[in-house]
């Protein structure tokens, strides 16, 4: 049976609380929710080793959910350990996640970084194994489309504002 990881993208604004992407959809079929997670997501069990221990024991270990994590990473991770075979829920800082990925020199390769397509809801890029390639760009783009907008706003009441953008990967695994 394979391992899946699901990715969630988080971004704190400012002095803001953490808020969940905007490209993550509640998805519902009958009784049954689910929250859409990020297609960047191959399976690369060295990658899971590094990230959380899972699969190849790499040096990662699983952190749980942050505690102060967005209201809906909360209640899905809760509701998916009840009733599935989802484990080691963990988190990453964009710079982080980005480091334990280029850490396999051989498939990922930072100038590869330069050429990906900032996508990461899109699910024909999902079939194409560039995955975290195009989840990182994706990540870094808002991080600075929401850094400029911080900064637009700071003129605009022309007060001084915390514009500091963080951006966090909250994910989990199935069996």
């Amino acid at each position: 049976m394979g391992c899946d990881i699901h990715v969630y993208i988080e971004y704190k604004l400012g002095d803001g609380p953490w808020t969940l992407d905007s490209g993550h959809k509640v998805e519902r079929e009958g009784d049954y929710r689910r929250l859409i997670s990020v297609y960047a997501s191959r399976r690369d069990y060295d990658f899971f080793g590094r990230l959380a221990g899972v699969r190849v024991p790499s040096g990662g270990k699983a952190r749980g959910i942050p505690k102060d994590a967005s209201e809906l990473i909360k209640e899905f991770a809760q509701e998916d350990v009840e009733r599935s075979d989802w484990h080691s829920h963990s988190w990453n800082s964009l710079a982080s996640f980005k480091n334990r990925l280029f850490l396999d020199k051989d498939y990922y390769k930072k100038s590869n970084l330069k050429t990906a397509t900032p996508i990461a809801f899109d699910d024909v890029e999902y079939t194409q194994g560039m995955g975290y390639l195009n989840l990182i760009a994706y990540a870094e783009k808002k991080v600075n489309e929401f850094e400029a907008d911080l900064e637009a706003e700071k003129m605009l009441l022309g007060q001084e504002i915390n514009t500091k953008v963080k951006c966090r990967f909250v994910y989990w695994f199935d069996n």
